[in-house]
């Protein structure tokens, strides 16, 4: 302000405008406003900027408290995570320290053993040197001193047999004196190892601290196969053969059986060629798109047959059985009680000289049942014996009495395609599998059926029979393939075997064909539940249809496998090479 004051009056004073001193004092007064304005305009920007200085520091304040809470955060993170680190760290040493200490045990029961069994050998060795066994059969006693020294055992108890006992038993008298050989009491093995047990007893409890820890032993686990020895494949590697060679399972471009980096498949019947849609066992190795496609054409009634692939496939399961028959058994579809029953018996009585041996079997079926609930013979306990007589072999193997079917048998029987096989490997002291039941073609003697039966109807039961089940429909197939001749054996993929597997009250029938290469598709067809109690009878008619169908379908299988054989012959003309004998070829296989 006074600058401005004492630069602006000079400079009029300058301009030459001199004038009066009330001109002067204007220009004072007009200097002093000016002057105010300017003091006005430099004195209000210093309040708001000291607002504004407060507020940046309060905001710094703020900030500088956000960032001390953020790092002490971040310091208590990572002193939870090192704390987390050293927790882990003092567990796996204790883990370390236990299974240092579990190995030590190990090492040193096993160096005791190791121990034992040294000086039992060392200690058996001295006394079959002292004792030669030329000796010992030319010092044999007369009956009457053996019989005193065995009458002499048990007045020394095995336990207490010590070291001088032993002695004394291996010094005799006077070894020099041939009278003295009558003397001479033969040393027993027995006593031999009791001794030597004893004396063992004694160094187990002292250490050997000279001792090095030996290596550790390193266990291989064994993954337990499905089948021990696959004599079917075994047959196929000898012969150099391969069934359907080449046909692979292919489905959107995967090869459903390329499961050789899958664990557990070696416990499946995977492992022996066998892919059974109705075996949880199996199918959870297979792809779900596959599985999924397979189960939509069962369940869709529309389907005749389940395709696997083009031209490979396994008809599905219809009733099939005569007119006549099965009017005779819808007739019996109402029955509720044992009253019920009787009258319908009485009502449809069938002309024995003129009926089939299918209406002879539905109506002979129905009064044997009459008879067994009538009397609650199916609520008391029964054995497999019972079960074969009062229910499966009225059921199933009575419908097999026609000379154009299978010939079906019972009890404990061996695989005679098991045997053929087994020529084939030149194998005589292995046996064959024993069967609760197999059917076979009467004019060839070939199997094509095999049966197990249990009265228990469990997991275990069951897992267990239908193992050996897959593994004996592959034999069978086998043999079937074997013996088509060379011209025909592609007809293999139109030929069924057939599985039967009883559990108590239920039956249930699976077919299986070859339809790859070195592939068996096997399939359930039906199951058929015998009711304990006359209410049930409806379960009973069903299982009836289910039989005769099964049957009508067996027949159709027979004449499939006798025009492959009459399809092969009928090549021979002249000229044409006979199918060869097959060489047996030395195999590697185990």
């Amino acid at each position: 302000m006074h600058y401005l004051f004492r630069h602006q009056l000079p400079c009029q004073l300058r301009l030459g405008n001199r004038k009066n001193c009330a001109s002067v004092d204007e220009q004072v007064m007009t200097g002093l406003s000016a002057c105010s304005v300017v003091f006005q305009r430099t004195t209000l920007p210093t309040a708001s900027w000291q607002r504004e200085k407060l507020h940046n520091d309060k905001k710094s304040k703020q900030v500088e408290l956000f960032w001390d809470l953020q790092t002490k955060r971040e310091a208590l993170h990572i002193e939870a995570k090192i704390f987390e680190e050293e927790a882990q760290l003092r567990r796996k040493e204790l883990r370390e320290k236990l299974r240092l200490e579990e190995t030590r045990q190990i090492l040193d029961a096993t160096q005791d053993i190791r121990k034992q069994d040294r000086l039992l050998r060392e200690r058996t060795t001295k006394i079959i040197e002292m004792h030669p066994l030329g000796d010992l059969e030319s010092e044999q006693p007369e009956i009457g001193q053996k019989r005193r020294y065995e009458e002499e055992l048990p007045s020394t108890p095995t336990r207490q047999i010590n070291k001088t006992d032993v002695d004394r038993q291996k010094t005799p008298k006077s070894c020099d004196s041939s009278e003295s050989d009558s003397e001479i009491v033969p040393t027993l093995l027995t006593n031999v190892f009791l001794a030597t047990s004893n004396e063992l007893e004694v160094d187990r409890n002292k250490t050997d601290e000279s001792g090095k820890l030996p290596a550790p032993i390193k266990v291989k686990s064994r993954t337990p196969k499905y089948i021990t020895r696959d004599i079917a494949d075994e047959v196929l590697k000898t012969y150099r053969m391969s069934v359907l060679a080449g046909d692979k399972l292919i489905h959107n471009n995967v090869d459903i059986l390329d499961l050789h980096t899958k664990a557990g498949v070696k416990k499946s019947p995977l492992s022996i060629g066998v892919i059974n849609i109705h075996n949880p066992s199996c199918t959870k190795f297979l792809p779900k798109d596959f599985m999924s496609h397979i189960a939509g054409q069962i369940e869709d009634p529309a389907i005749k047959s389940v395709d696997f692939a083009i031209g490979r496939s396994i008809q599905k399961f219809m009733v099939e059985c005569s007119e006549d028959v099965l009017a005779f058994l819808d007739k019996f579809g109402d029955i509720r009680d044992l009253t019920s029953l009787g009258r319908c018996l009485d009502a449809n009585p069938i002309n024995m000289s003129e009926a089939s041996n299918d209406l002879i079997y539905a109506r002979t079926l129905f009064e044997h049942f009459y008879l067994l609930y009538k009397n609650d013979i199916l609520l008391q306990p029964m054995s497999e014996n019972e079960y074969n007589a009062y229910i499966w072999t009225p059921i199933l193997r009575n419908a097999f009495l026609s000379k154009d079917d299978l010939k079906l048998s019972c009890g404990e029987l061996a695989s005679k395609s098991y045997d053929k096989l087994k020529d084939i490997l030149d194998i005589a002291s292995r046996s064959a599998p024993k069967l609760d039941g197999k059917g076979f073609l009467k004019s060839l003697g070939t199997e094509v059926l095999a049966q197990e039966d249990g009265t228990l109807n469990t997991n275990a039961k069951r897992t267990g029979d239908l193992g050996k089940l897959e593994f004996c429909l592959k034999v069978i197939l086998t043999t079937l393939y074997l013996a088509l001749p060379s011209a025909v054996k592609n007809s293999i993929t139109d030929i069924e075997t057939y599985t039967l597997q009883s559990n108590g009250f239920r039956l249930k029938i699976s077919a299986s064909k070859y339809l790859f290469e070195d592939t068996i598709i096997s399939m359930d067809l039906q199951h058929v539940e015998v009711p304990k109690t006359v209410e049930g009878f409806s379960k009973l008619v069903v299982g009836a249809k289910v039989i005769l169908s099964w049957k009508a379908r067996t027949r159709k299988n027979i004449m499939t496998f006798h025009e492959a054989l009459n399809k092969g012959h009928k090549r021979l003309t002249n000229g044409v090479f006979f199918s060869p004998v097959k060489v047996v070829i030395n195999s590697d296989v185990n």
